[in-house]
């Protein structure tokens, strides 16, 4: 017979409140903190019950931009939000929840945004709290049409856009060309002096 005292037990948080993660408070636009694209964060987690966490973020218009939570803990399921500025949801992940959270978004216009993570409703997962709930928060622009945030290499090639060492074609990436010596040539150089600089000729 099924008593229900193990669903109990997992969803019953052996305190009150936890320690904070390192990005608190961030329980507000007002007080959240910008995230960096392309970046690992360090861990979040959720230190009491019915805990929100926020993160904001300039878009511009008619950019898309894909965040995800990933690496959850064995007592995590998140709800990923998009905000505007006021607060208002744009866009929802998963409401009910189902573990990770995904979204994939167009700006409608440039200005600030904010991504708001939370623990889903399920009775499952709903009031726990502490490291068991830690996640991480990925952000990062949509660069080219054909680097989608499924293709293998999307994140190394998003970094190294972001960093200006790479900049695709005018219609998209090309990430199957193979690439020529003098091309590499020009990736180094940019690595080496940073974002799209290029070194002066020797004399």
């Amino acid at each position: 017979v099924d008593t229900g005292w193990d669903e109990f037990v997992r969803t019953s948080p052996t305190s009150t409140a936890y320690v904070p993660d390192a990005f608190e408070p961030d329980d507000t636009i007002a007080e959240a903190g910008a995230i960096p694209f392309c970046r690992d964060q360090g861990r979040r987690w959720f230190q009491v019950a019915g805990d929100v966490d926020i993160a904001t973020f300039s878009a511009e218009a008619g950019r898309q931009y894909f965040a995800v939570t990933e690496n959850l803990g064995p007592e995590a399921d998140t709800n990923l939000s998009l905000l505007g500025a006021d607060g208002t949801v744009l866009a929802n992940s998963d409401p009910v929840g189902q573990g990770p959270s995904r979204l994939l978004w167009t700006c409608p216009a440039t200005g600030t945004y904010a991504l708001s993570v939370a623990q889903s409703s399920s009775p499952f997962t709903s009031n726990n709290v502490g490291s068991g709930t830690a996640y991480d928060l990925y952000l990062s622009p949509v660069s080219f049409a054909d680097v989608p945030p499924e293709y293998w290499a999307f994140r190394p090639i998003e970094s190294c856009a972001m960093a200006g060492i790479v900049g695709g074609y005018w219609d998209g990436y090309h990430p199957s060309e193979a690439v020529d010596r003098a091309q590499m040539a020009g990736y180094i150089a940019r690595v080496l002096c940073g974002g799209t600089v290029v070194p002066d000729p020797p004399p």
